[in-house]
């Protein structure tokens, strides 16, 4: 513990020198070089290019015997800050998402559960519009390749503890498994896409009280996401309001659910447009639903995936990101 902290970007080199700043002044030894507050924090991530270099002062020796502390590894954090950055919030309880009591989650599907034991904002109705009958595209950026000799995981979390699940990458997949009713698996991909872009996803969500998610765009104030919901088998474009803080999330379904088939072997295509304040959906190829007014600002474009519920795994096994078209 005495020891100077790894720079973050030794860890993530994409990570900004800002960003590195930041979450350098998180994890500062003393709490008094600290952010004060969780919402001190995230409005420096919001905007990092206003931040420069700490330097930490050297904590003060532990004295023999003394009690120590357990917190993880200094990497360990770095990367759960960095998670956190990027919008994956797993202790939130969200309005219109099951909550996690204990061991046991409720059985309630996201879309359809309407209470929440966290006071959140109303978030602005959403403007829907047509969805166009085929999904178009621009040209082709990225392929995921799936293979197990490149690192295409930018970022993990799994909890509460490491034995609720697991996440690798097998030949021709990335597999988040949850081991526990209650476990949290997610990952942020290394590879960041352009603000407006368009993705497919080729996806097996396999138990049937496990969920999961695909973030589209996420910052301090909320996102947008996919919903793939174990029971019933339906697939939801939902926005999130977080706006009255940390843990208190509303979630607002965009038009209707859309029926899907999951279960071990079986891969469904999501097919996602994020271009200025439109975002589509497609599934199989089938037209979705699109919001016509979501925020292009504040919320970045990323990729990011997690898994939660009761015993089960997602497996990506397809992922293409394409320009938007013109």
């Amino acid at each position: 513990m005495q020891k100077p902290l790894p720079l973050p970007r030794t860890v993530n080199p994409a990570l900004s020198k800002g960003t590195e700043a930041v979450l350098l002044k998180a994890l500062a030894k003393l709490p008094e070089d600290r952010y004060p507050d969780v919402t001190s924090f995230t409005n420096a991530l919001a905007d990092p290019s206003a931040h420069t270099a700490v330097t930490a002062r050297r904590a003060t020796p532990v004295a023999a015997g003394a009690p120590r502390d357990r917190r993880p590894l200094i990497a360990g954090a770095i990367a759960a800050v960095v998670l956190v950055a990027a919008g994956i919030a797993f202790a939130a309880t969200r309005s219109g998402e099951p909550s996690v009591s204990g061991s046991q989650q409720t059985a309630a599907p996201i879309a359809a559960a309407t209470s929440a034991s966290t006071a959140a904002p109303t978030a602005t109705a959403a403007t829907t519009a047509a969805t166009a009958a085929t999904q178009k595209k621009g040209a082709l950026l990225f392929t995921a390749k799936l293979d197990p000799s490149v690192n295409e995981i930018g970022q993990q979390h799994i909890g509460p503890d490491n034995s609720f699940g697991s996440l690798k990458t097998v030949p021709g997949a990335i597999e988040m498994n949850v081991a526990k009713s209650g476990g949290q698996v997610a990952m942020l991909m290394s590879y960041k896409p352009p603000s407006d872009y368009v993705a497919e996803y080729d996806l097996q969500l396999i138990g049937s009280n496990t969920n999961a998610t695909i973030t589209l765009r996420s910052g301090p104030d909320g996102g947008y996401e996919v919903a793939l919901n174990g029971q019933p088998q339906t697939i939801v474009l939902r926005r999130l309001d977080c706006s009255a803080g940390p843990g208190q999330c509303n979630v607002q379904p965009i038009g209707s659910p859309m029926s899907s088939e999951f279960g071990a072997g079986k891969t469904v295509t999501i097919g996602v447009t994020v271009q200025g304040s439109t975002i589509s959906l497609w599934v199989d190829g089938k037209a979705g639903p699109t919001i016509s007014n979501a925020a292009a600002s504040g919320a970045p474009a990323i990729i990011a995936f997690s898994v939660f519920g009761n015993e089960g795994a997602l497996r990506l096994v397809g992922l293409r990101v394409y320009a938007p078209p013109s």
